[in-house]
Parts: structure tokens; C-alpha cells; sequence
């Protein structure tokens, strides 16, 4: 991540930096750009790869609501992406579900 721009401070004030994260797709610094939080702790930007393949699991969850669905577009994924494409997205899946059953016992 990169982008630490300086805040524009009054009279008096001191200048203050915030990092901004830089997008995955053509590596420049967007005003909107944000940093989140994943439910794992890591801090990411909102451009990123990681939160991107975050959203896509989340998404996953709620299109496909039966197993099957998911395995099927799992396989799709797989001959689209190849197989580390699947392995980003199983393991984020599996990340989600197993932090849901945690938080329901």
C-alpha cells in the first residue's frame, strides 16, 4: 500500500498523514480509496486483492444458498482462474463460514 498524503491543516496546526491505499488495478491513489477492516484483523485497502476475493465469498454465500450451488460455481471458478483463483476463494469461503459457526455456538 502506498499514497501517504498529507491532510490539510489550518492555522497552528500540525500535518497530519493518512495512508491511502492504492488500487489493484492500475496502482494509482484514488480520493475514495478506504482502508478496511476483515473480520480476520488484517487492515486492507478497498482495492486490494485480498478484499476483493473477500467480497466475492461474502457474495458466494448469499447468490448460492445451497452446497451444490457453491461446488458448482467453485468448479466454474476453477477452469476460469485456475486452480490458485479457486484456492484464494475456497479458503476465503472457508474462513467466512468457520467465523460463523464460531460466533453461533
Amino acid at each position: 500500500m502506498r499514497g501517504l498524503l498529507p491532510e490539510k491543516a489550518g492555522e497552528g496546526e500540525e500535518v497530519v498523514h493518512v495512508l491511502r491505499p492504492s488500487c489493484f488495478a492500475c496502482g494509482k491513489v484514488h480520493r475514495w480509496a478506504r482502508l478496511v477492516r476483515l473480520p480476520n484483523g488484517r487492515t486492507v485497502g478497498n482495492y486490494s486483492d485480498e478484499y476483493r476475493v473477500y467480497c466475492e465469498a461474502k457474495w458466494v454465500f448469499r447468490k448460492f444458498r445451497s452446497k451444490r450451488t457453491r461446488q458448482l460455481y467453485l468448479q466454474e471458478v476453477a477452469n476460469v482462474r485456475g486452480q490458485a483463483g479457486y484456492d484464494k476463494l475456497y479458503n476465503a469461503m472457508l474462513d467466512i463460514w468457520r467465523r460463523k459457526v464460531a460466533n453461533d455456538s
